[in-house]
């Protein structure tokens, strides 16, 4: 199944052409609030895999507030990888939550910045997922991978 590129349809791959990508919409891919219990949802990142995208982004539960002394900006500020998914790549749908702060990652506050990448080896390829556990870990995080990539059953 071919999918949407955010490029004019004169544009191509090469490195030498002076047209630049452009919005499809005016509106968020995904907007905040668009998964139950969560408010801002960003750092996404897009996999097409199986003929359906697939978004991976930071959301930050909702309740949330400015700090208004010293200290951290925002208070009771705790975030969470969530997925979307959509069968044409602009409509997204909340799927389910891939990895929750103080569950998956226990002494974090925030999980952020996933990272979906696939990966081939002698046995097949793969679909893994990278994210930070804050506030201790800096650099790279834990390293998942997403057998099927589909919601967990419980």
């Amino acid at each position: 199944m071919p999918y949407p590129l955010p490029l004019e349809p004169s544009m191509s791959a090469s490195t030498e052409t002076t047209h630049r990508a452009r919005r499809l919409s005016d509106r968020p891919v995904v907007a905040s609030g668009s998964a139950p219990g969560y408010d801002p949802v960003f750092n996404a990142g897009l996999l097409f895999h199986d003929g359906r995208y697939h978004v991976f982004a930071r959301g930050v539960r909702s309740g949330y507030r400015l700090n208004p002394g010293e200290g951290p900006k925002f208070l009771d500020y705790i975030s969470d990888i969530l997925v979307f998914d959509s069968s044409d790549g602009l409509h997204y749908d909340f799927g389910y939550v891939l990895a929750s702060a103080g569950v998956h990652a226990v002494d974090a506050q925030a999980l952020e910045d996933p990272r979906v990448q696939r990966v081939r080896n002698g046995s097949g390829e793969h679909v893994v997922v990278q994210e930070k556990a804050l506030p201790e870990q800096i650099g790279v995080g834990e390293v998942h991978e997403l057998v099927p990539l589909s919601a967990p059953t419980t």
